[in-house]
């Protein structure tokens, strides 16, 4: 049960840097989207059909990186519940601020729609996703190769 744990733990990292590959993907699509429809003249108004179509355009883009976000939140938790089942007090930390962390993600994109100055918050938070998440991978990659007794008594 640790064993695949461990495993896990080691994956996760390299789903959340794929997920921050894919906003990359969106923004800059987006960008030019825009340069290629408008150049350097001033974006100009138009009506409502207009800036529906090309706001669709602009965020079919970012589709990928909000559908691997669920997913992401689905996996965190059952990682905090898979946590559990180890019945690990420190594996059941782990699982449970990662669990934590990408559900306090979800609302922070949710956040950042309705009040747009606070957008800063989400990538913030995937920094530290990225974060907790490498340094429990590399940890857990220490002990898959010297043994959980030897991580644990090494200094952190």
């Amino acid at each position: 049960m640790k064993a695949v744990f461990r495993w896990w733990t080691i994956v996760l990292p390299f789903l959340v840097a794929i997920q921050i590959t894919l906003v990359g993907v969106g923004a800059f699509h987006g960008s030019t989207a825009v340069d290629d429809k408008f150049g350097d003249k001033v974006v100009p108004t138009c009506d409502s059909a207009c800036g529906k179509a090309f706001k669709d355009s602009y965020e079919n883009w970012f589709g990928p990186h909000i559908a691997l976000g669920y997913v992401l939140v689905l996996i965190a938790l059952l990682y905090g519940l898979f946590s559990v089942a180890t019945r690990d007090r420190r594996l059941m930390k782990i699982g449970g601020i990662t669990a934590g962390l990408f559900i306090v993600q979800l609302f922070l994109a949710y956040l950042a729609y309705g009040v747009n100055a606070l957008g800063w918050l989400h990538p913030l938070n995937a920094l530290i996703i990225l974060g907790w998440t490498g340094w429990n991978a590399a940890l857990a990659w220490r002990e898959r190769a010297a043994g959980p007794a030897e991580v644990a008594a090494a200094p952190s």
